[in-house]
């Protein structure tokens, strides 16, 4: 990088960021909060406005990156630490935290197909059976007219003997409690009290429900670099040493893929994945803002334009939610658009369902 974010400069035809969702997650002390007459504590509110003003740094900062880089690769750019980066200093008495994670480093749920759930529950330690029950239990879940590989599998038709008939949505998950309604894996990924158990933590951990195309190599998980580009042990070692400078890459210390070449010239052409790409897609940030006991933290998953995309949303309910999105959407010098505040803590909706029609009485 040879020059630092420069406030609000862009430049004409670069790449913009877009953030598709911001969730304000209030975190206060027992002194802080609300007035009784329910007026919002004037703290409250001051930590409220700095946490979006740290946001909008860190934005700032992974825009200049991207136009200057030609795109983002890897926090080892230098973007990881944006606000060290930017010299941003917090007001005395708040400390201001800001984290950076690359959703493109898991696998595209809206992307997998069955060999790859299956292979994803291989390595989380399912045995053979289990796992393509799994994946064939997902796909009928997610994918029109699926025939499940195994013929045990669950398939669309099981779910007309539900307490409620439906069909399944035949998209993609739209949230991660949706699984808790999928046939087989409600039964494999929670508990017997239904809570989510240690492989549930493990898929979700593995799995990103946006849509974006080749993974982020540079930020993959070992689940993402076994499942999609089927590297044995050994190079899954050498490329962990290399991004990290570790092993007989110490000298070198951290590094990072810009391309397909470079990715090619350490394991080998043939080994090369193409399923595997080497730019960031998608990101989660994380702002924290804290006086004393009080806190208040902001997040905000964005992306480059065109980078990734949430599934398309069920077709009785997309009106409403254009109608959402279009009411929340902001004007911004970065061009920074489709912002959709969500209230914290609140139970995901359960997936809409589609009563299977009456069949006509043949008498």
């Amino acid at each position: 990088m040879e020059s630092k974010p420069d406030g609000l400069g862009h430049s004409p035809g670069a790449d913009d960021l877009v953030v598709h969702r911001v969730c304000p997650d209030e975190i206060f002390g027992k002194d802080v909060g609300r007035s009784p007459g329910g007026r919002r504590d004037a703290r409250a509110d001051r930590l409220r406005v700095h946490a979006y003003s740290a946001l909008e740094t860190v934005l700032a900062v992974l825009q200049e990156f991207s136009t200057t880089n030609g795109g983002l690769h890897s926090s080892n750019e230098g973007w990881g630490t944006p606000l060290e980066f930017a010299g941003y200093a917090p007001p005395d008495g708040l400390t201001v935290e800001a984290t950076i994670e690359d959703e493109s480093g898991k696998i595209s749920l809206p992307h997998a197909d069955f060999q790859t759930l299956r292979d994803l529950f291989l390595l989380l330690g399912q045995k053979q059976s289990d796992a393509e029950h799994l994946a064939d239990a997902l796909m009928v879940w997610i994918q029109p007219g699926y025939e499940p590989v195994d013929s045990f599998s669950a398939r669309a038709t099981d779910y007309e003997r539900e307490t409620l008939p439906h069909d399944p949505p035949a998209r993609s998950l739209h949230s991660f409690s949706e699984l808790a309604s999928i046939q087989f894996v409600r039964d494999t990924l929670y508990d017997q009290d239904g809570r989510p158990n240690e492989l549930w933590r493990s898929f979700v951990d593995s799995v990103s429900l946006f849509d974006f195309n080749q993974p982020n190599t540079n930020s993959a998980r070992v689940t993402t670099l076994a499942a999609l580009g089927g590297y044995d042990e050994a190079t899954l070692k050498m490329i962990t040493e290399y991004l990290g400078g570790l092993g007989t890459y110490s000298r070198q210390g951290p590094a990072f893929f810009r391309n397909a070449q470079d990715v090619a010239g350490l394991v080998g052409q043939a080994a090369a994945s193409a399923r595997l790409g080497t730019q960031v897609r998608c990101l989660r940030v994380n702002v924290t803002v804290s006086e004393g006991s009080a806190s208040f933290r902001v997040s905000a998953v964005v992306t480059l334009s065109g980078g990734a995309q949430l599934p398309p949303a069920d077709q009785a309910t997309a009106s409403n939610m254009s109608t959402s999105l279009a009411a929340s959407t902001i004007r911004h010098p970065r061009r920074i658009r489709r912002v959709r505040t969500m209230v914290p803590r609140r139970r995901p909706p359960r997936p809409q369902l589609r009563p299977r029609a009456a069949k006509p009485n043949p008498h």
